[in-house]
Order: structure tokens, then C-alpha cells, then sequence
């Protein structure tokens, strides 16, 4: 499932979306109503979770839905539960900067909580997203960022992949432009491009702000116009192809007022770490800097778009 369009503005309005997505997840699997395996109360409450909660004493219903939803699984194919969540920290990112963060995460725990831990019908689970947010609530939570060498390979292509991927159309003589505008994301000790820029790149057959105009540029803008005047310094700095120092620690709040410019950017895809060693990745200590020349690009138009 994929938790990208609980957006709210406000809490009251978050519930109303969380419910229905998990409804229209429900209503996807209705052809469990005329499986053997399912007891009656287990199909009445799947019609239930299929529609719109009338009051919230039956929230709980649908915090436990992803469970339960394991669970008919487990009866239906006879084999356990592999659940993948692709977004899940988008709703904690939105309800920090809607003012919400306490109540979305106090509400969203039950639901990752009672799916993913002691749930006897779980394979395994496997969240994607881009903030590793602490008010998940999870313990025990293997995460692997941009930051650590395991499945770095797997953020991005490799200059080998750029180089064969580049050859395979003929086009092997831009290889040193592409990789000049593309490349220069460190991931564990791997050194990656954006495989939306590349592709995009192979497509239109020229440079352009491809990964960047992917992601949201007037949030980039509201960021840029909420930070300190030392802050504004640094990202020019930045911009210039300088560098900054940062403790980048696994998880970090999606509170808006604890995110730092270098934990911000950085896991928002505008900065990448330095060379990175066994020791930097033990301490949380980094050194940070803009990637490479699309980047600066948008760097740069926002911060003049922002006043600075």
C-alpha cells in the first residue's frame, strides 16, 4: 500500500483519508467474501472496513485493519503475510507541517505497530521512504539509508550502469556531461546517479532539471524562506561548491522545528554525504554537499525565488 496521498491539512480530515484508504484497500480484496477459509465474522468485518467508519468508536477497526488483513491472507493462500509500504513517512512529514505531528502519530502507531510486530502471520514487512522518521514508534527497525554500505548500489545507477546503459544507445560520447550534471551522489561507498535524470536524459536527448522538477518546488522555497540568515549563508555556501559539517543520526522527528538545513537536504535527495568511512558512519558524523550541477541549479533558483 501506499501511504503518499494522506496529505491533510488538519487531523480531523486526516482520519477521514486514512479510513478511506484503508477502505478502498478492503474493497480491493472483497473476493475473500466467497472464500472457504474466512469465518462469517471475519467477512462481516471486511465488508465492514470497506466503508466509511459512522462514528470514530470503530477507528480502532481500521488502526488493527492491516493485521487483519494478514490474517485473511494467512487463511486464504495458507502461507504467511509479506507487507510492503511504500510512503510511510509522508502522513508524520505532513502532520509536521500542519501542526498535527502528536495526534497523526499517536493515531498512525497501533497501526504500524499491531501489523508489523508479534503478528504470527507476517512474512516480513518493508517500508520505504525518504525521512526515517522517529514517531513511528517501531523498535528493532533495520534501516537502510544512503548512509550505510548495505544495498547502496540499490539508490541509484553506478557509474558502470551509466556507462553501459549509455553505450547500449550509442551514445557513449556524453557520458562525461551526463555524469557532470547527474551524478555525484555518494550511498555507502557506492558514488550513484538519479535514474529518473538518466532515463529522462536518454528520452528528451538533453540536459534538463529531470529529478528535480519531480519533487515539490515551492515546498523546496517554503524551507529555503523559513531558515535562519546563518542557515541562508550556509545553503549559498553550498551553492558555491562549498561544504558543511552535520550529525546525521538514523531516524530524526518530522517536526519541522527539530530538522536541520543538513538533515533536511540531505535525506530530501539536495545534498549527499563526502567520502564516506567506517568511522563517519559509527559517529553520524558527515560531511555534506550539493551533489552535482542539476542541483545546484534548483539550489540556486531557490534561493533567488525565496529573496536571497
Amino acid at each position: 500500500m501506499d501511504l503518499k496521498e494522506l496529505q491533510a491539512d488538519n487531523f480531523a480530515a486526516f482520519k477521514r483519508q486514512f479510513c478511506g484508504l484503508i477502505s478502498c484497500l478492503c474493497r480491493d480484496f472483497d473476493w475473500m467474501d466467497f472464500s472457504d477459509a474466512l469465518s462469517a465474522g471475519s467477512k462481516d468485518l471486511l465488508k465492514q472496513l470497506a466503508r466509511q467508519p459512522e462514528n470514530e468508536d470503530l477507528l480502532w477497526k481500521y488502526q488493527n485493519s492491516l493485521r487483519f488483513l494478514c490474517k485473511c491472507f494467512s487463511r486464504v493462500y495458507n502461507r504467511r503475510t509479506v507487507i510492503l509500504i511504500d510512503d510511510y513517512d509522508s502522513p508524520f512529514i505532513a502532520a509536521g507541517r500542519h501542526g498535527y505531528l502528536a495526534e497523526a502519530a499517536t493515531f498512525l502507531q497501533p497501526f504500524f505497530s499491531c501489523a508489523l510486530k508479534g503478528n504470527d502471520d507476517l512474512q516480513f514487512g518493508v517500508l520505504t521512504g525518504w525521512l526515517p522518521v522517529t514517531e513511528l514508534g517501531l523498535n528493532n527497525v533495520d534501516a537502510y539509508s544512503v548512509l550505510r554500505p548495505k544495498f547502496a548500489d540499490a539508490f541509484g545507477f553506478t557509474q558502470e550502469e551509466v556507462q553501459q546503459v549509455m553505450a547500449e544507445r550509442g551514445r557513449s560520447a556524453e557520458v562525461d556531461a551526463v555524469q557532470d550534471f547527474y551524478a555525484g551522489y555518494q550511498a555507502g561507498r557506492e558514488k550513484l546517479c538519479s535514474p529518473w535524470s538518466i532515463c529522462s536524459y536518454l528520452d528528451k536527448r538533453q540536459l534538463g532539471r529531470y529529478w528535480a522538477e519531480t519533487s515539490a518546488p515551492d515546498a523546496l522555497i517554503e524551507a529555503v524562506q523559513r531558515l535562519s540568515a546563518q542557515e541562508k549563508e550556509m545553503l549559498r555556501k553550498l551553492a558555491d561548491g562549498g561544504t558543511i559539517y552535520a550529525v546525521i543520526p538514523p531516524a530524526v522527528s518530522a517536526d519541522p522545528a527539530k530538522l536541520n538545513l543538513g538533515k533536511l537536504l540531505l535525506y530530501a535527495g539536495y545534498l549527499t554525504a563526502a567520502e564516506q568511512d567506517d568511522s563517519s558512519a559509527f559517529n553520524h558524523e558527515h560531511t555534506l554537499k550539493i551533489p552535482n550541477a542539476e542541483i545546484r541549479e534548483v539550489i540556486r533558483t531557490a534561493l533567488a525565488a525565496a529573496g536571497d
